[in-house]
């Protein structure tokens, strides 16, 4: 596989590993998580699935590229190493806090980086933690005009019908104790819970 810059290398992993996710869990009828980190020679595919049907990686690779070369025109190729479980026990998802940060990751020189691994919630089918993810992506944007922060950190903890803001931390003038406060009275429950966001203006009066 030609070198790429670690920007592009980034994209490229996530993407192939929603790609991979979306074929394996049979577009989330099974639960499933993986990574893919490139090793620039070749990509190492890792994670779990109740799935039991087993995937072949060499036809899934070259499908994938087809499938994106006009946005990566210079990929010919991924030889990849797979380590995937398949038809897996609910004990080996259950991951009950997630956290999501507008926060923009620190990095040291990252063109210097050997491997580079695919992020959350990439990899992740949507009947698990990543619908949960973009939930909390959701109450960020909605929120932001109302607590009126530049960046926010939440995280919650899931059960299996509930979902539950534990902690909000930002920079906002509001304190943190009372977002959370806020964030509990209207968010607290099933995930796919609507929010009247007039209620918002009202609670942080």
């Amino acid at each position: 596989m030609e070198k790429m810059k670690v920007s592009v290398r980034q994209n490229l992993v996530n993407d192939f590993a929603d790609y991979l996710c979306n074929l394996i869990s049979e577009n989330n009828i099974h639960k499933t998580k993986l990574s893919v980190v490139d090793v620039e020679n070749f990509m190492i595919i890792k994670g779990y699935t109740k799935s039991s049907e087993v995937i072949s990686p060499s036809k899934i690779s070259s499908d994938f590229v087809e499938s994106v070369k006009d946005k990566y025109p210079n990929l010919k190729y991924i030889s990849t190493i797979d380590v995937i479980s398949y038809s897996c026990e609910e004990k080996d998802f259950e991951d009950e806090v997630i956290s999501y940060s507008t926060k923009e990751e620190s990095q040291i020189n990252s063109e210097l980086s050997i491997s580079v691994s695919s992020k959350f919630p990439y990899g992740y089918s949507d009947n698990y933690l990543k619908h949960a993810y973009n939930h909390l992506k959701e109450i960020s944007c909605k929120t932001q005009p109302y607590f009126k922060f530049s960046w926010v950190e939440l995280t919650c903890k899931l059960t299996k019908t509930d979902f539950e803001i534990t902690s909000i931390k930002s920079d906002s003038y509001y304190t943190s104790e009372k977002l959370l406060s806020v964030l509990k009275d209207n968010y607290d429950g099933p995930s796919d819970t609507v929010l009247d966001e007039s209620k918002l203006l009202l609670n942080v009066i």
